[in-house]
């Protein structure tokens, strides 16, 4: 029912706990976990959301087990993080931002490839350890099915001149954002492998949305 035409940004996500943690770094709480499994637990948006899924993957890049606590979204996962009741968290960027400059919570790592702007102290995953743990949260632009070549092609040369703007990049790249330049085609070919890697997650972890 819809075409990808442009994607605008990547951003990263951050393994995040409590300011008052004892824990000083991702590897003192994946040994922590590997410790005691299913003492520790994490917080998220909700049975089979993003931050969920993505905190599955987790799991089993450290190879760890942690217990999952859903919310009905991620201000209240995010709420309980900061009040001490729960261990992590694994949130996109921005929804990670106010905690940190507000002190109540601690980054441990970003799941980007190379270190975030916005977090330049903060490792990635993999530099901590955790093998090949790369995901990013992404926004894009989709058309119905029909759309002409054309029409899609101004889409995403009026995206990528909007991106160029200096106050456009300044301001993401406040909030990790990384600018996208995918044709069309890239990004067809980055959903088709996205769609890939989380279906085989989804059923590997058993996640089941309730009804």
């Amino acid at each position: 029912d819809l075409v990808p035409a442009a994607m605008i940004v990547q951003t990263p996500f951050v393994i995040l706990i409590n300011a008052e943690s004892k824990l000083e770094s991702l590897a003192a709480l994946i040994a922590e976990a590997r410790a005691h499994p299913g003492k520790l637990n994490f917080g998220s948006a909700g049975i089979g959301s993003v931050n969920h899924v993505v905190s599955e993957l987790f799991k089993h890049d450290a190879r760890v087990d942690l217990t999952h606590i859903p919310y009905k979204g991620m201000s209240e996962a995010s709420a309980a993080l900061q009040g001490g009741m729960i261990d992590l968290i694994i949130a996109a960027s921005p929804t990670a931002l106010g905690p940190i400059k507000g002190g109540k919570a601690r980054p441990l790592a970003v799941t980007t490839a190379q270190r975030s702007a916005a977090f330049p102290t903060v490792p990635t995953a993999v530099e901590a350890g955790v093998g090949d743990y790369v995901v990013t949260n992404w926004f894009g632009f989709t058309v119905p099915k029909g759309t002409s070549k054309e029409a899609i092609n101004t889409l995403r040369d009026d995206v990528i001149r909007a991106l160029a703007a200096p106050d456009v990049r300044e301001k993401l790249a406040a909030q990790g954002a990384e600018p996208s330049n995918f044709t069309p085609e890239e990004f067809a070919r980055f959903l088709r492998e996205d769609t890939r890697r989380w279906t085989e997650v989804i059923k590997a972890s058993g996640i089941r949305v309730e009804q």
